[in-house]
């Protein structure tokens, strides 16, 4: 009788708890590298909203800036806005200050002017185009183009290449 019990219980062996344990682990391991991969490409689009927002906040600066500045003038660094006050920007490599107080950051800059007339060691600018990149895949370009009132005269002012 007490053979007939001990042949009646079931239990798994070492080699089905092992492969249970095994295949428990590959699920797990899945689980846990789509997770990861779900986490990453969530923090890689709030990096680049954030990317974004701040070029546009760029843009909307340097437009005020345009629209409102009666001069454009090319310094070494950057470009200075001459209307009812002065304001400087300089772009480096990555990153652009406004009057030495805002900064703001990408991971390239790249300002090209155009229409430049001088006098008296200045350069006048009538365009600019702008590239700004956030990553190798990611840019943006901006053009802002001044017309200047008859009132104003640049007479005297030699256009160069």
């Amino acid at each position: 009788m007490l053979r007939d019990k001990i042949a009646e219980i079931r239990a798994f062996t070492l080699v089905e708890v092992l492969i249970g344990i095994v295949m428990s682990s590959i699920i797990i391991a899945f689980c846990y590298a789509g997770l990861v991969l779900f986490k990453s490409y969530f923090m890689n689009i709030e990096r680049r909203g954030k990317a974004y927002q701040e070029a546009l906040l760029l843009q909307e600066h340097l437009s005020s800036n345009w629209d409102q500045s009666i001069y454009i003038w090319e310094t070494n660094s950057g470009l200075s806005f001459e209307g009812d006050s002065l304001s400087t920007w300089m772009f480096e490599d990555s990153i652009v200050r406004v009057n030495e107080r805002f900064y703001f950051h990408f991971e390239k800059v790249l300002l090209r002017t155009y229409g430049k007339a001088w006098k008296a060691e200045k350069y006048l600018i009538d365009s600019i185009y702008l590239t700004i990149r956030f990553s190798r895949s990611d840019s943006l370009n901006l053009f802002f183009q001044k017309k200047y009132p008859p009132a104003i005269s640049i007479e005297g002012y030699g256009y160069i290449d």
